[in-house]
């Protein structure tokens, strides 16, 4: 037999709970009744609410566009700048040599161009070469090739004035002479005379 308050098994001849003492009704025993099992209804089915993660908040996507346009823009001012600036402001090392030059006796000229490639003229006939020039030491050489050969020399410039084998050039205008011009005053007397007279 069991208390009825705390649940405390007793002796059956017990008048009162040792454990909480409440007082113990004696009953009489009887037969004991068969109850059969109760059938329950199936509880429902206890599902847990969803729960969501919290969808993070996007903030629309800016265009890159302008960016990449701006960066083109800054990028093609600057290779501008650096263009003037190299070419016009602080020229290269052959600045000083680069352009036409005429020979002082106004037989030949020399056209140098940046990319280190040149033009000999002289008294109608046109020559293609290749120069090396030292900044420092305002000395170089040419090399120059005509009628299957080649020739190299060496040029200098002192105060304005570039020396290539024995000739002198200058950057002022000298009017050119052409292969006639060589022979004028020359007195060649009746050494051409076909006539075949004395």
């Amino acid at each position: 037999m069991f208390c009825t308050k705390c649940g405390q098994q007793i002796n059956e001849n017990a008048s009162f709970c040792v454990n909480c003492g409440n007082k113990v009704e004696q009953t009489q025993p009887s037969a004991p009744q068969y109850t059969p099992p109760t059938q329950y209804a199936q509880p429902p089915q206890y599902a847990p609410p969803q729960q969501y993660a919290p969808q993070p908040q996007y903030a629309p996507k800016k265009s890159k566009t302008g960016l990449i346009v701006g960066l083109c823009a800054g990028a093609v001012v600057i290779a501008a700048v650096l263009v003037v600036l190299f070419v016009f402001v602080f020229p290269g090392g052959d600045a000083e040599l680069v352009g036409k030059w005429y020979d002082t006796q106004g037989y030949s000229t020399i056209d140098f161009a940046a990319n280190n490639t040149l033009k000999i003229s002289s008294m109608g006939f046109d020559m293609q070469g290749n120069y090396n020039y030292d900044t420092q030491t305002k000395r170089g050489k040419i090399d120059i090739s005509f009628f299957g050969m080649s020739d190299t020399s060496d040029f200098y410039i002192e105060d304005g004035i570039l020396h290539l084998n024995g000739e002198s050039y200058s950057r002022e205008a000298v009017t050119q002479k052409n292969i006639g011009d060589m022979f004028e005053g020359l007195d060649f007397g009746n050494s051409f005379n076909m006539d075949g007279g004395d």
